[in-house]
């Protein structure tokens, strides 16, 4: 969390986190620093869902992880776009995709391949043929959106709940006034993600 706010002055107010993981470390920093959402422009999240859950029935795993942490940062202030399940699950490669990305033949697009084996059998189990790039979806959409549909939000994380803990409670379009703290970000273009990631890894 210092190398957060060291970063955050260092860049003056124009520092863009894109946080694919539990938001622990992110909500110390703004525990431990007041003056740290005046210093950072948005933040990129991979996690939550408007409507379900794959740690649970309520909640995405890595707002369960933490869900203290993630409510801290979606009330830190700064503005906070959701990539949620809505849009990383329609973030998916085929086997053939995969395949034709190893085809490029660089030891990267290789990997990038092979890397994800174990995961593509544990999702055909679940009736998924191939693989949710839910971080990667994120990252892309971190540094070109024109490919994704985001929407103004309220977003809360419910930290409580026997059944419903780790929740991304989401106003979207509600008559309730919650203060729009966020975006949901809940389509991509899937034909053009898998575009990129051929451009991306075809400069390795």
């Amino acid at each position: 969390w210092d190398a957060i706010y060291h970063y955050a002055v260092e860049w003056k107010g124009e520092l863009e986190i894109i946080a694919i993981g539990p938001l622990t470390n992110l909500a110390m920093a703004f525990t431990k620093y007041a003056d740290l959402h005046t210093l950072i422009k948005r933040i990129v999240i991979m996690g939550g869902s408007t409507f379900e859950g794959n740690a649970g029935p309520a909640a995405e795993f890595n707002m369960i992880a933490d869900p203290e942490a993630a409510d801290i940062v979606f009330c830190s202030g700064v503005p906070v776009h959701m990539c949620g399940l809505d849009m990383t699950m329609k973030a998916l490669m085929s086997p053939e995709e995969l395949d034709q990305v190893a085809a490029l033949g660089s030891k990267q697009a290789v990997f990038f391949r092979d890397v994800v084996q174990g995961i593509v059998g544990f999702m055909s189990r679940l009736g998924i043929r191939g693989i949710n790039m839910h971080d990667p979806a994120a990252v892309l959409y971190a540094a070109d959106d024109s490919i994704f549909k985001a929407y103004p939000a309220g977003i809360r994380v419910e930290t409580k709940g026997k059944i419903t803990q780790g929740k991304t409670v989401t106003d979207l379009f509600s008559d309730a006034k919650w203060p729009m703290n966020g975006f949901a970000v809940m389509d991509i273009d899937r034909d053009a993600f898998v575009q990129k990631v051929f451009e991306l890894m075809s400069k390795y």
